[in-house]
């Protein structure tokens, strides 16, 4: 995570292991509502859903940021308790060592997993009133893929184009704008970011199979074009398309989101 070390940060200066559980009681990690409404963000941010208006209060779990998200802590089990997990991160936050914006962005993506959607709001809200530029590509993208995930797609199209605009070579926010793009039926456009995805980081999860979706959508329904190779095949780098006629519908795997929070 840009220089930050979140394995050191959640293992070894807590006297852990990844496989070492924190002592109980587990509290989870917390971030100030009273304080946020004090905060005036700029009018860009500030109009947001959860920020301006309200957004549903039905817990929405987002099961796709839990496997990125664990791994950057030196998680390998995938059934972790995330509990445990939270209860590190209070523990860094009551310890005042590491920026707190880098904390509430940390919170604000268990909540997420979680489903806790005024939590995650919350403390999204507070790393993006407190983040440095030179980070804030972080902030938006998790705060997009949160967005999305309640069917705010516009706003988080706005959010991670932004991000990209900050930094362009992080291989999520290629990713998450090429599910975003798909959504809203910019095959060529996703196909763009994904190919940007995988160029950076060619083993990128899942990356191969979401780009063969819009690759397949151009190729036997818009025909040659910016998607297609010159001779009206669409490739992925020099991989043919092994994919049948068959295709997804546009948009169909826009959601895997993005959780952008690793070591």
């Amino acid at each position: 995570l840009k220089g930050f070390d979140l394995k050191r940060m959640l293992n070894s200066e807590l006297g852990l292991t990844p496989t070492s559980p924190h002592s109980l009681p587990w509290y989870p990690p917390t971030c100030d509502e009273e304080q946020l409404a004090k905060i005036k963000l700029p009018a860009k941010y500030a109009n947001l859903p959860g920020f301006g208006t309200s957004v549903t209060k039905d817990k929405v779990p987002d099961e796709n940021a839990r496997p990125r998200f664990l791994v950057s802590f030196g998680k390998v089990d995938m059934t972790e308790n995330l509990a445990e997990l939270g209860a590190r991160i209070k523990t860094v936050q009551e310890a005042g060592t590491w920026p707190p914006w880098l904390l509430h962005l940390l919170a604000g993506t268990y909540w997420r997993i979680l489903g806790n959607t005024g939590a995650s709001l919350t403390c999204h809200g507070l790393a993006l009133a407190e983040v440095p530029v030179t980070f804030r590509d972080l902030v938006l993208t998790n705060l997009g893929s949160l967005l999305y995930k309640l069917g705010y797609i516009d706003e988080s199209l706005r959010l991670v184009r932004e991000a990209l605009a900050i930094c362009d070579t992080e291989p999520e926010t290629h990713f998450f704008l090429g599910n975003l793009l798909a959504a809203k039926g910019n095959m060529t456009g996703s196909i763009e970011h994904y190919r940007a995805a995988l160029r950076l980081e060619p083993d990128f999860p899942g990356g191969v199979a979401q780009l063969r979706v819009p690759s397949c959508y151009v190729k036997y329904h818009l025909g040659p074009g910016p998607g297609a190779a010159a001779d009206g095949e669409t490739h992925i780098f020099a991989e043919k398309d092994p994919e049948s006629q068959h295709c997804q519908a546009p948009g169909s795997q826009g959601g895997a989101g993005c959780s952008k929070v690793r070591g």
